[in-house]
């Protein structure tokens, strides 16, 4: 495994998905940018427009940090088993590249951009020498579960630490019934939950609140804490989540009380570490540092020091099966068995061709009277044979390999894009 810190692995993945000189969809995210300069600035600059300005290197680098925050809270309330040290820094990672083949920065995710993403994790682990197993998990659990009753801890994990970082939004209320965490405390999936879980939980996301604001990425918020609007609608429904000293006030932007710069996100994003700033500023709030720093001190025992660990949560079992649970092996097939279709299909040109030729040449032996044309039509006529053997044993070769494909496919994926549609766009089977 890697002995490189999540702070290093970040430096690489933000520079290379997120620090976007220009807007992802020239259509529309310009003026998307454009109304956010007006709205929080004032005016809009001729250069170093920040692109990004949702999904960047901060918000990736904020989810990484509460994936460890949110394993931990898992751990101590629901009693799942630690992760090891590489299986805490492949979430991270994982954190890190949930939003990196997002194709606009505004509205919500899609399958196909999870998938790539996933994909992109994937490459990245094997690559940094993860082990396999551990690699193929976590892209599983980076993929959209379509699977209600189908829990995947990683998936919930990277799901809620994503959700809880909807706290910098500008346009609405949290809604804590979309985070997997909320819903977990809820149903009460844990025979012995602590009567304080709920607490905490608010405690975890009063103290993120607190943290964006000292990012100056908390736009519905004044400087000093005090919420600057509310979406009523939601409130009656769900009730304010938290509040802090002072009323909520109608201040319309832009003002210098607000607690949202684009110059500070500009110098953190593109900083010297934008995750480490991040996680600077995060772990200055106890709630947040004691669950980050909780996450870490289950790991101590013999058992727990490797990450191919015997741990349920994300390795899978060393099986007959364990081959086909790798998505670029399934990839592999996949490409190797419509090659074969495409092949045997040139093939069958060929021996059509070959049958054709056999056919004149017989009938001009016949109608002219010529012996030498059919001693001419022997090789066609085996040409015409051999072609046609060879096309239905490739045939059967290509169909076969995409059944079996399309099978343990089936088994692995829990997405809901189709295999044909994800082999075509060029990501994983």
């Amino acid at each position: 495994m890697t002995t490189k810190s999540v702070a290093d692995h970040a430096e690489i993945i933000i520079k290379q998905y997120y620090q976007h000189e220009k807007a992802m969809s020239d259509e529309k995210d310009p003026q998307h940018y454009t109304n956010w300069y007006k709205k929080f600035k004032g005016t809009v600059p001729e250069s170093n427009i920040l692109y990004n300005m949702k999904h960047g290197g901060m918000h990736v680098s904020r989810v990484a940090v509460l994936t460890k925050v949110v394993a931990a809270f898992y751990q101590k309330y629901f009693k799942t088993q630690p992760f090891t040290d590489g299986e805490l820094i492949a979430l991270q990672i994982a954190g890190l590249f949930h939003d990196a083949q997002r194709q606009c920065d505004y509205g919500p995710d899609n399958d196909a951009w999870e998938i790539e993403g996933a994909s992109l994790c994937k490459r990245y682990l094997d690559s940094n020498h993860f082990s396999q197993m551990l690699s193929e998990k976590i892209y599983q659990g980076m993929i959209r579960q379509k699977k209600p009753n189908k829990f995947n801890l990683i998936h919930t994990i990277i799901k809620s630490a994503d959700s809880i970082d909807m706290l910098r939004s500008d346009r609405s209320d949290y809604r804590c019934d979309k985070n997997p965490l909320y819903t977990s405390l809820q149903q009460r999936q844990a025979t012995d939950i602590s009567e304080d879980a709920d607490a905490e939980f608010k405690a975890i996301l009063k103290a993120h609140t607190l943290a964006l604001i000292e990012m100056q990425d908390a736009p519905r918020y004044k400087k000093d804490g005090t919420l600057l609007y509310e979406s009523n609608d939601q409130n009656k429904k769900y009730g304010p989540l938290f509040s802090f000293d002072g009323n909520t006030i109608d201040l319309t932007p832009p003002s210098d009380e607000i607690a949202f710069s684009v110059d500070r996100k500009y110098e953190i994003e593109f900083g010297e570490n934008c995750y480490a700033s991040v996680e600077a500023i995060m772990l200055k709030q106890p709630t947040l540092k004691k669950y980050f720093d909780l996450a870490a001190q289950s790991n101590t025992n013999e058992h727990h020091e490797q990450e191919n660990t015997h741990s349920n949560l994300i390795t899978v079992k060393h099986n007959k099966a364990s081959w086909w649970a790798d998505p670029d092996h399934r990839q592999l097939c996949g490409v190797a068995s419509l090659n074969l279709v495409i092949v045997s299909g040139f093939l069958l040109i060929a021996a059509a061709t070959a049958f054709t030729v056999t056919i004149l040449l017989l009938a001009a032996s016949f109608l002219f009277a010529m012996p030498l044309l059919l001693l001419a039509a022997v090789p066609f006529a085996l040409a015409t044979g051999g072609t046609a053997a060879a096309a239905a044993a490739t045939i059967g070769a290509g169909v076969t390999l995409c059944g079996m494909t399309a099978f343990e496919d089936k088994k692995h994926y829990s997405g809901s894009t189709p295999m044909l549609q994800r082999f075509w766009r060029g990501t994983i089977l």
